[in-house]
């Protein structure tokens, strides 16, 4: 563990230096911060409000990256879109499907983006939370 204070992100800054924030390295911060008597508790407010922007900012990147073009003619080639039925399809389902097909269903929001995917899709209908329905 180390004591060195001037890894940390100083208090006073207005924007978080994302290059100074390392996930990897944030207990460790924290620890250092704690060890400092003075002013610990608000320095470790700014750091974890640091930290927490860092991770949002991360987030809305990769969910930005994915492909919905690539997700919607996944989708448009699941068994259920080439031979509708007089049935409802769950999103639990479809992620299934994509997570077979290679897609990461475990970003924040990705549900949301799927759900936005398949109601962009000709014909479908949502028939109440996380049920979609196709019209022949």
């Amino acid at each position: 563990m180390s004591n060195n204070t001037s890894d940390v992100p100083a208090a006073t800054d207005d924007e978080p230096d994302l290059e100074m924030i390392k996930i990897d390295n944030v207990l460790n911060d924290i620890k250092s911060i704690i060890g400092d008597n003075s002013q610990s508790d608000q320095k470790l407010i700014h750091y974890i409000s640091k930290v927490e922007s860092h991770l949002n900012h991360h987030q809305i990147q990769e969910l930005n990256s994915v492909d919905k073009d690539a997700i919607k003619n996944l989708i448009l080639r699941h068994p259920y879109f080439r031979n509708p039925c007089n049935y409802n399809i769950r999103l639990t389902t479809i992620m299934k499907y994509l997570k077979k097909k290679g897609i990461d269903v475990h970003l924040r929001n990705m549900d949301l983006l799927v759900d936005e995917v398949i109601l962009s899709i000709n014909g479908i209908e949502k028939k109440g939370y996380d049920k979609y329905f196709m019209k022949r």
